[in-house]
């Protein structure tokens, strides 16, 4: 589905297994021998929802923009892909920039729609999406399904909580079923003036106290497949982002956000969970900070018809391999 400049489009989709949705932007520059870069697009101006239709009820399972789920998909992988993208053409004195950037955006367990389900999606492009550089005629969205090979254990919800401007000391009670948390920035590009001072994470069986420095020292510890940080003072690009005052290596966008907990490919869930952070409230400006989560909604059904189904697929294998490898 491809959604253009000033456009909303909808998809819906049913009779298929599903874990989330591939999404792409194609910019191409208005002159020859234009540079595209981060600012000019804007991820807040697109507005992404995901509702699932099932059994006469609506759930949302997403509805947010861009910029946070964008962010919150491509913190422990691909967020440079997500925020700056690659160059399909290189702006010279007769060629336009072409510049593609993308990210997966994953519900973290699947979805198999079957019978009368539907999973209706609606993306809107606003008009100020795209700056001034870009050509928004040729310019645009695209996204598509991600199929799953794996069975429903419950309906996931991606949801997001703003920290107010200021804000000292905030407490979040996340529920059951929590598969992660993050906390997201997006004003600030180095470390030097934290916006969290520590928090507590409490669950039935995980629990997290951590101050800032142990925050982000533990996020390079525990997910390495993030982007690594590296310090130096000289550098050739493209290995080089610019922060105040100094040249970092490897340093993403917004480098104080993190993740929490992570419950990964393996979908572990935490229950009962709760998030209490304190703040450096000067340092908390409005509309900059956030908290997401990620959890499911199941029942004993659910979890049961999962678990039943996985055991006929396996005895279904068994019984068409040979009892002995000759």
């Amino acid at each position: 589905m491809i959604v253009r400049y000033s456009e909303s489009r909808q998809m819906t989709t049913r009779a298929r297994s599903i874990d989330g949705f591939m999404f792409s932007i194609f910019l191409q520059a208005k002159e020859n021998n234009v540079f595209l870069g981060m600012n000019d697009f804007d991820p807040r101006q697109v507005n992404i929802k995901v509702i699932l239709r099932r059994a006469g009820r609506n759930y949302t399972i997403v509805q947010d923009n861009m910029l946070l789920l964008g962010a919150f998909s491509t913190l422990l992988r691909g967020q440079d892909e997500f925020f700056f993208g690659f160059y399909k053409q290189v702006p010279g004195t007769s060629t336009k920039c072409q510049n593609l950037r993308y990210f997966f955006l994953d519900f973290g367990v699947p979805l198999n729609l079957k019978g009368d389900d539907e999973l209706y999606t609606e993306v809107t492009v606003s008009k100020s999406a795209f700056s001034s550089n870009v050509d928004e005629s040729l310019s645009y969205i695209e996204y598509a399904i991600n199929p799953a090979m794996a069975y429903e254990v419950g309906i996931p919800f991606l949801f997001s909580n703003v920290v107010q401007s200021q804000a000292t000391k905030e407490n979040y009670n996340l529920g059951d079923n929590v598969l992660s948390i993050a906390f997201l920035n997006f004003d600030r590009t180095d470390w030097e003036k934290p916006v969290v001072n520590n928090l507590q994470l409490s669950s039935d069986r995980f629990d997290l106290s951590l101050n800032f420095h142990e925050l982000m020292i533990r996020n390079l510890i525990h997910y390495p497949a993030a982007m690594n940080y590296r310090f130096t003072t000289s550098l050739t690009p493209p290995d080089e982002h610019t922060g105040t005052g100094k040249t970092y290596k490897y340093l993403p966008p917004f480098p104080q956000s993190c993740m929490i907990f992570n419950g990964g490919q393996s979908s572990i869930e935490v229950d009962q969970c709760s998030l209490d952070i304190s703040f450096d409230g000067q340092q908390v400006n409005a509309s900059q900070n956030y908290i997401v989560c990620r959890r499911l909604e199941t029942d004993v059904h659910t979890i049961v018809a999962s678990q039943e189904r996985e055991v006929k697929h396996i005895n279904e294998k068994l019984a068409s391999l040979p009892a002995k490898l000759s």
